[in-house]
């Protein structure tokens, strides 16, 4: 047989709007090896209730950032990406009692990245 993954990911806001669904959505369901099924959630700061991060994240799912303003990067230079980037990792770890180590990713919002001046 050949293995299968399914990939799980949702960005933006993490809130009242969106609880429901994802507790309907992992509640009860597991992988074939019997283990919970996991998502990776990139996290931006506006509208985000931070409590409900950390039992996502205590939960066992990979949270990451998904920058502070939720803007189009095509614009922003290093610095302002770093910024956005970095910030929102630091909110996620001081707000939602996300381990530092634990934040390996990001997420571009609109997936607009800056374009060739950042490579």
């Amino acid at each position: 047989e050949i293995p299968q993954f399914v990939l799980l990911t949702f960005d933006d806001a993490v809130n009242d709007l969106n609880q429901a669904f994802y507790e309907e959505l992992f509640g009860g369901r597991f992988n074939p090896n019997g283990c919970p099924i996991k998502a990776t959630f990139y996290v931006s700061h506006e509208w985000t209730d931070y409590a409900q991060v950390q039992d996502l994240y205590a939960n066992g799912h990979e949270i990451a950032s998904h920058t502070i303003t939720h803007s189009f990067g095509t614009n922003f230079n290093e610095e302002k990406w770093a910024n956005e980037v970095v910030g929102e990792a630091e909110l996620l770890v001081r707000f939602g009692g996300v381990n530092p180590a634990d934040i390996k990713g990001m997420r571009a919002p609109f997936l607009a990245v800056g374009g060739d001046k950042m490579f």
